[in-house]
């Protein structure tokens, strides 16, 4: 290792650091540590092949050029004027820098690690595309010191991507700072239900400015995930996401603008989805006792089917779904006897997601434990519904058995990416004026609390015991073929009023004494409508 501790004036259009210095060739591994002043005068440059460590000064207009493989670089804090890039796979630095006058890509990456690299004000980044630009991770990034209102380009990219974020600065107070890095992970923010993203995040920081506005480039398919025309810009801030309401995301050019930053966020993009929090309970399984419902479906043997029964032919004509083209595919642990009884499965059920103006924009299926809690399909409290913008909400519950409930728009609730897991919709405690419709809309427990009505066996919008359509001549005729003491025992049947795994007519625990006592009163001509938005 060989180290300069005087003053050296460079003259020469161009000089071999490697080959002059040491008078020898240095192989191109190995480190040269430069601990005095050099002074690199106009039209000169330094070239090295190996790694650099300058731990004195560097001064003058001329370049500090590095044209190795794998190089690393330190400066210890120290300013360069000029350094150039031009290696054949990456320059890793070790310290903090800053540049000075100008940092020029040629070809390569210059990686910063875990440190910053500083771009004075009057400073410039050039060369910068697709062949040479900068790698930062989670501790590293850009700093860029700005005295007026300006249009700065930051080459960030991944490892593999070439990904720029172009920042627009309002009004200075004195030498303002903004720090950037790009992370090529996903933020730790991010729900598992982003089906179309980006796979990594720009990081802005800024200090004595008075706005910062962002576009973000991503011309590379490989930082997405899905399709980037369902996707929306994104901002994190204070570990809350939020859509940015000054944002757009132009697909044709690949880049995505963000307006009005904060002094501290990460832009990235994504799908939007709205949580749904609910409680609701039906009357066919409810318990007033226990104040919760049976689970009879689900044990001692499963019978509830993994996938959504509301697309099979038996429901289908009935519950049409809307804005969802997936099939919901439940995790099969689920149905597992759960630590906490309240959180066993009873069934699935039918959601429709409606704006305060009670117009229809998603349905999902979803599960219905013992507690009224409603789940998505992995166990998780809520369900999502995805590409659908933050906005306010209303809700209807659905059932393949009972008629359903909908909550009025006096309860509307705001809904977003940020919809916390606490319930937003409980049906079971609803007073009349917040349940849409009527107050026959709803069937009321012995212990108070509302319910679905059950007893919709043939899955139309009315109950009755007799008359056109009804559900008792459906029962027996349709679905025990006419026999009254026939018993399908075991079964997942829309012909189970009472949800105890059986069907039968005549009996104990028949499903045609809950219909007529139960849930009709014992009046045979009784007829209850369903009430929910069209």
């Amino acid at each position: 290792m060989k180290y300069i501790s005087y003053i050296l004036n460079l003259k020469q259009k161009t000089f071999i650091l490697v080959l002059f210095i040491c008078i020898t060739s240095v192989p191109a591994n190995s480190q040269l540590s430069v601990a005095g002043t050099i002074i690199v005068e106009s039209g000169a440059t330094i070239k090295t092949a190996g790694s650099v460590s300058l731990l004195g000064s560097v001064s003058g207009s001329g370049y500090v050029e590095l044209n190795g493989l794998a190089q690393t670089f330190e400066a210890s804090g120290g300013t360069i004027p000029n350094v150039r890039i031009s290696n054949g796979t990456s320059v890793r630095l070790l310290t903090n820098c800053v540049i000075g006058n100008n940092l020029d890509f040629i070809a390569g990456k210059l990686v910063l690690e875990d440190y910053n690299a500083v771009i004075a004000s009057s400073a410039s980044i050039t060369g910068a595309g697709n062949a040479g630009y900068i790698v930062t991770n989670a501790l590293g990034g850009v700093v860029r010191e700005i005295t007026s209102p300006s249009l700065v380009t930051v080459p960030l990219g991944s490892l593999d991507s070439y990904l720029p974020v172009t920042l627009s600065v309002g009004s200075v107070n004195g030498t303002a700072r903004v720090f950037t890095r790009y992370l090529d992970s996903l933020p730790v923010h991010y729900s598992n239900e982003f089906d179309d993203c980006f796979k990594g995040f720009w990081r802005v920081n800024y200090q004595n400015m008075s706005s910062v506005a962002a576009t973000c480039q991503y011309a590379s398919a490989a930082i997405l995930k899905g399709f980037s025309t369902n996707i929306k810009p994104i901002i994190v801030e204070q570990q809350v996401i939020k859509q940015n309401s000054n944002a757009s995301n132009d697909t044709l050019t690949r880049s995505m603008f963000y307006g009005n930053i904060n002094s501290s966020a990460d832009l990235t993009g994504t799908n939007t989805y709205v949580l749904v929090t609910a409680k609701a309970f039906l009357q066919g399984a409810y318990n007033a006792a226990a104040g919760k419902m049976f689970d009879n479906l689900r044990t001692p043997t499963n019978l509830i089917p993994l996938t959504d029964p509301y697309r099979t032919s038996t429901y289908s004509n009935n519950f049409t779904h809307t804005n969802n083209p997936n099939v919901e595919q439940a995790v099969p642990s689920v149905f597992n006897d759960q630590s906490n009884t309240d959180d066993n499965v009873v069934d699935w059920v039918f959601i429709e997601l409606r704006d305060a103006n009670y117009l229809l924009k998603g349905t999902r299926s979803a599960l219905l434990t013992r507690g009224g809690r409603i789940i998505d399909v992995d166990g998780r409290n809520g369900v999502l519904f995805k590409n659908i913008d933050s906005s306010d909400y209303v809700v209807t519950i659905r059932h393949r058995n009972h008629l359903g409930m909908a909550a009025d728009a006096s309860v509307k609730q705001p809904l977003g990416l940020n919809a916390t897991a606490d319930i937003k919709f409980d049906f079971t405690n609803y007073t009349d004026a917040q349940i849409f419709g009527t107050q026959a809309a709803f069937a009321t427990s012995s212990d108070g609390k509302r319910m679905l009505w059950g007893g919709n066996v043939n899955s139309n919008a009315n109950i009755r015991y007799s008359g056109p359509s009804n559900d008792n001549a459906f029962l027996l005729s349709t679905i025990l073929g006419g026999i009254n003491t026939l018993i399908l025992s075991n079964v997942y049947s829309a012909g189970d009023i009472n949800m105890n795994r059986n069907v039968r007519y005549s009996g104990p625990g028949n499903d045609n004494a809950f219909l007529l006592s139960t849930v009709l009163g014992g009046i045979s001509t009784t007829l209850i409508t369903q009430q929910i938005p069209n």
